[in-house]
């Protein structure tokens, strides 16, 4: 019974569907208010984790997220039959990794947020979807970089981690689409950038909505 009340499901449009699976303070601290936000604006279903500490179930993990009663049943139904969904997984990174992959890139650092999608042999999204949501945040003031291809744990590759949960149970991209965002401290998920954050995640995210790849 206590885990059904540590998962909030905000209702709306399942084109876009956002998931915070670490959303408490301690873990990706705010990506619980930036999810809140995005999904008000964009008036979207979300997934939001309010009370469960990632040590106690990480349900970004596959094998512990089947732990949990209610986590998976509910993403499952977020996707709605001969439609096609966009999983938004948010997630926050230390600003010194965001370093590090701006290094890992050779991009000009510091970077906001980083995408990552799989790799080419387990892609969980269209690189036509990713490029234009990279190219959308990054004009509305969120610098936004894929993840570096081998050496990153952002790029949403391993099968144990959710962003490939669909994939894994043969969902095709013209029924669902997953990517993760990891967005950084400094100015992204700091208290008094928690709105501005939302809003251009909101916009990137409805820019998506509106192109049909």
């Amino acid at each position: 019974g206590r885990h059904n009340k540590e998962i909030r499901l905000l209702s709306g449009s399942t084109d876009i569907v956002l998931v915070a699976p670490h959303g408490l303070a301690q873990d990706d601290e705010n990506t619980d208010r930036i999810t809140q936000q995005t999904s008000e604006r964009l008036v979207c279903a979300a997934i939001i984790n309010i009370g469960i500490p990632r040590k106690q179930l990480d349900l970004n993990r596959v094998q512990q997220a089947k732990r949990h009663p209610t986590f998976l049943q509910t993403l499952k139904s977020t996707i709605a039959q001969g439609e096609r969904s966009r999983i938004i997984w948010v997630h926050g990174m230390k600003d010194k990794s965001a370093a590090v992959e701006a290094g890992n890139i050779d991009a000009a650092a510091p970077i906001d947020c980083l995408i990552g999608y799989g790799l080419p042999d387990r892609l969980t999204a269209h690189p036509d979807t990713i490029t234009c949501l990279v190219s959308w945040l990054n004009t509305t003031g969120l610098r936004t970089v894929v993840a570096a291809d081998d050496r990153s744990k952002f790029r949403g590759h391993s099968t144990g981690n959710m962003n490939q949960w669909f994939r894994n149970n043969g969902y095709p991209f013209s029924q669902v689409e997953s990517l993760q965002l990891e967005l950084s401290w400094n100015g992204v998920r700091e208290e008094a950038y928690i709105s501005n954050t939302a809003t251009i995640l909101a916009g990137a995210l409805q820019q998506i909505m509106n192109t049909d790849f």
